[in-house]
């Protein structure tokens, strides 16, 4: 895998070493997410693993506030970031929805619809999922954001070991290992999010199909091409409706 970083932190002015950090962070991962200092400068270090499509993010940051950027539907990969909470303690809001991860908690947010995520000083183990993955493995995944899980036991302890094996140097001679690992983390997360689900309207194909069009035609509306064959051929074949 390869491995790379980038920090903020010293001498440099506040706004002008946030603006910075926060480029870099949007070209490596392909978002365009706001981060703001709380309390002072921006203090963080991101390690960057990357194989492929699969980006790990490990991160250490001062008191902040990250949210995604205002303004038109942008070009960006559709995804899901799923964080560990490594250290200090994060509030997560989205979908009217507001979560306390504390260590050993994990929580997903959806990186391309409005989110907050506000810090202490903290340490993130962050994994980039591609959202039709997730949605498939798991189509309440709308539902399951701004929620966090304990990794104390059961399906969350799989789950945490699974990342703490990706963010394991030692597999950085087993790319495909690491992959592999990844690829089981959606499968997981259905299974940890499952008790979560229950309390909640049930969630149909035909609900996952709903949302992969609206995602598509959001991220399309320019296209001259967008109608219904064009969004049919896209998505996929949607069949009769699902019961």
């Amino acid at each position: 895998m390869e491995v790379s970083s980038f920090c903020v932190g010293g001498a440099r002015s506040a706004s002008a070493g946030a603006r910075e950090f926060q480029s870099r962070f949007n070209e490596t991962f392909e978002t365009r997410f706001r981060l703001e200092p709380k309390g002072g400068a921006l203090a963080a270090k991101v390690t960057v693993r990357s194989s492929g499509s699969l980006r790990l993010s490990h991160l250490r940051s001062s008191h902040q506030m990250t949210s995604l950027m205002p303004g038109l539907a942008s070009p960006m990969k559709a995804q899901f970031l799923l964080t560990l909470q490594v250290e200090g303690t994060s509030i997560v809001r989205q979908h009217g929805r507001e979560a306390r991860a504390v260590p050993d908690d994990l929580f997903v947010v959806d990186a391309c619809k409005p989110f907050q995520v506000e810090t202490t000083t903290v340490v993130l183990k962050s994994i980039y999922l591609d959202a039709g993955v997730l949605r498939e493995a798991l189509p309440g995944a709308d539902r399951c954001t701004a929620v966090a899980v304990s990794t104390q036991h059961g399906a969350g302890r799989v789950v945490r070991a699974a990342i703490e094996e990706l963010f394991d140097p030692a597999w950085e001679t087993d790319e495909e290992s690491v992959v592999r690992i990844a690829r089981m983390l959606p499968h997981a997360l259905s299974v940890v999010f499952a008790p979560h689900l229950k309390d909640q309207a049930p969630w149909s194909r035909d609900d996952y199909y709903r949302e992969r069009i609206k995602e598509f035609a959001r991220h399309n509306l320019r296209d001259p091409r967008l109608d219904t064959r064009f969004i049919a051929r896209s998505v996929g074949s949607l069949g009769p409706p699902l019961t």
